[in-house]
C-alpha cells in the first residue's frame, strides 16, 4: 500500500537520525545511563522514546544499545579523520536535517489521521471489490493456542469444546498457562508453524477442536479449526472483516495525503 510505504521509508530516515541525533550529541542527563562512549550517553528516557510500546523487549534493546555503540564509534572516528569537517559531510547533514523534519511530518500526518468506519461501509467496498480479495494460496481460518506444558494443553482439552473455546482460552491466557498464536483469524498455508499443524488441520471438519499437538516435552498446540479457503476463494466478508478495513483505510489515508500535497503545493511559492 502507498501509505505503508511511506511509513517504512519514514521508519529508516527516524532510526538513521535518531542513532545521529542522540548518538553524537555530547549531554548530561539525570535519567539512568544504559550506555557510554567517551562523554556521550544513551539515556533510558531516550531508549524508551525509541522503542515505544516495545521497550520491554529485551532483544530489541540490547540489538538498539548495540547499535548506539557502534554508531558512536564510528563517529568519534569519522571526526578524528576530519570527516566531520568536509564539504561534503556538511551537505549530507544538511539534507538529513530535512530528510527528518519530512519524516516526521509524514508520520504526524499519518498518526493524526483518523477515521470510524462503520460496518456498512465496509461491507459495501468489500460488495464492490470483491476480486480484490481472492485468495492467492490455501487459507485456513482458525484459533491457535501454544502450550508450554503438555499436561496443561491436556487439561484445557479435556475441558473445552466448540460452545465454550473463546471464554476457557482466553482465561488460560490471562493466567499465562497458554500463548494466543491466531484468534479467529485467517492465516495462509505458509504462516502455520510447526509446519506439521497443518497436517492435522487438513483432516479436520468445519468447527473441530484438534487433539494435542505435542511437538516436545515444552511445546504442544491445540487448534480450533473453523473452516479452510482455497487459491481463488473470497472469504466471507466476517472472516476478512480487518483485511477489507486495513485496506479499505489505506486507500483513504493515500487520498487524503494526495490531497494534502496538493494543498501543500497551493500554499508555497514553486518554480520549474
Amino acid at each position: 500500500m502507498f501509505y505503508l510505504k511511506h511509513l517504512k521509508r519514514i521508519s529508516n530516515i527516524v532510526l538513521i537520525l535518531f542513532l545521529f541525533v542522540f548518538g553524537c550529541t555530547e549531554k548530561k542527563s539525570d535519567n539512568k545511563v544504559v550506555a557510554k562512549v567517551n562523554d556521550s550517553e544513551l539515556t533510558e528516557e531516550e531508549l524508551n522514546l525509541f522503542l515505544g510500546n516495545k521497550k520491554h523487549n529485551n532483544k530489541l534493546r540490547e540489538e538498539f544499545i548495540k547499535n548506539w555503540i557502534e554508531s558512536e564509534i564510528l563517529f568519534l572516528e569519522a571526526k578524528e579523520q576530519g570527516i566531520t569537517n568536509s564539504e561534503t559531510y556538511k551537505a549530507y547533514l544538511k539534507t538529513s536535517q530535512k530528510e527528518l523534519a519530512v519524516g516526521l511530518l509524514t508520520k504526524k500526518f499519518f498518526d493524526d489521521y483518523s477515521q470510524n468506519t462503520q460496518e456498512s461501509v465496509l461491507l459495501r467496498y468489500y460488495n464492490k471489490n470483491k476480486n480484490e480479495f481472492k485468495l492467492s494460496c490455501d487459507n485456513y481460518l482458525i484459533s491457535l493456542l501454544k502450550f508450554d506444558s503438555f499436561y496443561e494443553a491436556e487439561s484445557f482439552r479435556l475441558k473445552v469444546d466448540e460452545t465454550n473455546w473463546n471464554s476457557l482460552a482466553k482465561e488460560i491466557v490471562r493466567q499465562k498457562k497458554a500463548k494466543q498464536i491466531f484468534d479467529n483469524e485467517l492465516v495462509t498455508e505458509y504462516n502455520i508453524f510447526p509446519t506439521i499443524i497443518k497436517n492435522y488441520l487438513d483432516g479436520m471438519n468445519n468447527n473441530e477442536i484438534s487433539i494435542v499437538i505435542n511437538i516436545s516435552n515444552n511445546q504442544a498446540y491445540i487448534a480450533k479449526f473453523i473452516k479452510k479457503y482455497y487459491m481463488n476463494d473470497v472469504p466471507e466478508f466476517k472472516s476478512i472483516k480487518k483485511i477489507v478495513e486495513t485496506r479499505y483505510l489505506g486507500q483513504k489515508k493515500e487520498l487524503a495525503y494526495k490531497s494534502y500535497i496538493s494543498d501543500l503545493y497551493s500554499k508555497y511559492e514553486i518554480k520549474k
